[in-house]
Order: structure tokens, then sequence, then C-alpha cells
């Protein structure tokens, strides 16, 4: 029985463990232009909605933190200094951007256009 019950807990184990490593991710691309200047955001978005932003270096080391995700948007908060506030409308494809300062004050806001990439284009998509 004892040899049962640990053949069980491996298998379960085992299971868990595949599950988690196949885990997949979108992998999205925003833009915008303000004074002539091409702004890029690149983020992926994990099927357990964990969210990482990304630039050529790799992914920034900010906190972020998903406050929906549903059939029209996914919403999350970049923690830091200054917040950011980002809201993705899934239907048009459009993201608006804020930024906050630990007082809360608007210190800039804007709309980007954004797409889904394949993996072997993020970050190559220039």
């Amino acid at each position: 029985m004892n040899r049962l019950s640990f053949l069980c807990f491996f298998v379960l184990l085992y299971s868990a463990m595949g599950m988690t490593g196949s885990e997949s991710l979108n992998y999205l691309h925003c833009s915008y232009t303000k004074d002539s200047l091409v702004k890029d955001f690149y983020w992926t978005i994990s099927s357990s909605n964990r969210i990482q932003r990304w630039d050529d270096q790799g992914p920034f080391s900010v906190k972020n933190t998903l406050i929906m995700n549903d059939q029209k948007n996914i919403v999350w908060n970049e923690m830091g200094n200054p917040m950011g506030v980002f809201v993705l409308d899934k239907k048009t494809m459009r993201q608006s951007g804020t930024l906050l300062s630990s007082k809360n004050e608007i210190l800039d806001r804007w709309v980007s256009e954004c797409i889904y990439l394949e993996k072997n284009q993020f970050l190559n998509h220039r």
C-alpha cells in the first residue's frame, strides 16, 4: 500500500510539473508616435496571466500586476516610479497607457496600436 501511495504521488507530481512547463505565451507589440518619435512596447502575456515588458536587452525588472483579463480587455499596472497603467482593447487592438507619479498625478498619456507577434518575430519587429 505504501508503494502504491508513493507511485500515485509521483505520477501526480510529474503531471503537475508537466502542466507548468507547457504554459503558452502571447507576444504583443504596441507602438505610438509622439513628436515624430516612435515609441515601442513589447509584452509577453502568459496563459497564467503573468505579464512582462521587454526591450532589446530582455525583460524589464519591474512588477506587472494583472487587474483584469476578460473577453474585451486586458488591464494591468506596472509597479514602479512612475507607475504605468495599461488597458488593451482586444477587439480594436488599441492600448491606452498612462504614467502616474507617486502622488497619483498624470505624467503622460497615449494610445498605441498593437499586434500579436509570433515568437520568432518578437523583438525583431522593426
